[in-house]
């Protein structure tokens, strides 16, 4: 039996129904079978954005609207009964978010957890999206940095920073994040913790600490050498010396190479002219 119209359909035909809107059973149910997967983490959300579109492309039209109406209408008239059916109104009736759709979750997800008035359960619950949620917007490739969700853009801008006397210093990732932290705007701050609440916390301070170390080591003999012609000026020439090997593009990307970790491969491979 198919169930194409809402307007003459029940909930005791849906339940039995082999088609919901003119969609095979099968095909929801797959349908949410992803979006399971996916929630679990078992299924990454470019391949459940890419399976789903697939499933759905020889799919007839549907009206979301009035599937959304039916599903309201269904949990608040016994959805409990038969989840198998709610979970294929919803498989129906919504694809897997978008980014932006993402950072609407994400915020949703906060606001309640903030929210005294919301309980124990649903404050866990809302944890668990805001986790999920985060995870998928750092996910591997995209633009969003797992540690600070700032953009990698941003961050990029401090691949290489200017020293005033040894010239171009290439940066580590945890100096790089420092950087950005420091020069992000209001908007960009409140994305980010955002996501880094919805992430494992990081130790702010261990961090820093790794990254003046991580420095130090980089620039110590330059930095010796700049020391030494404060208190001698004679060793100037030594100096001018260093700055010229230091600015060479094949040194640089010597000290590219060596400052690479943890960044994505664009940061890895940016090259000194």
């Amino acid at each position: 039996m198919a169930i194409w119209d809402a307007a003459w359909m029940d909930f005791a035909q849906a339940l039995v129904a082999d088609e919901l809107w003119g969609w095979p059973v099968e095909v929801l149910d797959r349908l949410f079978s992803l979006r399971s997967q996916a929630g679990s983490g078992s299924l990454s959300i470019e391949a459940w954005r890419e399976q789903d579109a697939a499933l759905r492309a020889d799919m007839p039209d549907v009206d979301l609207e009035e599937v959304g109406t039916f599903l309201t209408d269904w949990l608040v008239n016994g959805g409990d009964i038969d989840a198998l059916l709610t979970d294929r109104l919803t498989a129906l009736s919504s694809s897997p978010p978008s980014d932006e759709e993402l950072w609407s979750d994400l915020l949703a997800a906060h606001a309640a957890q903030a929210d005294s008035g919301t309980s124990q359960a649903v404050r866990k619950a809302h944890r668990a999206v805001q986790t999920r949620t985060a995870a998928w917007l750092t996910r591997p490739g995209s633009d969003l940095d797992p540690v600070t969700g700032l953009p990698w853009s941003l961050i990029a801008r401090f691949r290489v920073v200017d020293h005033s006397h040894f010239g171009p210093v290439p940066q580590n990732v945890d100096s790089a994040r420092r950087l950005a932290l420091r020069s992000a705007s209001d908007d960009e701050r409140k994305r980010a913790a955002l996501v880094a609440q919805g992430r494992d916390a990081v130790d702010i301070d261990l961090a820093d600490a790794k990254a003046d170390l991580q420095q130090h080591r980089l620039i110590w003999f330059p930095k010796l050498l700049e020391d030494g012609v404060a208190a001698d000026e004679e060793m100037r020439p030594l100096l001018d010396d260093l700055v010229r090997v230091w600015s060479d593009p094949r040194v640089q990307r010597l000290l590219l190479d060596e400052t690479s970790a943890g960044w994505p491969d664009d940061g890895k491979r940016k090259q000194i002219h």
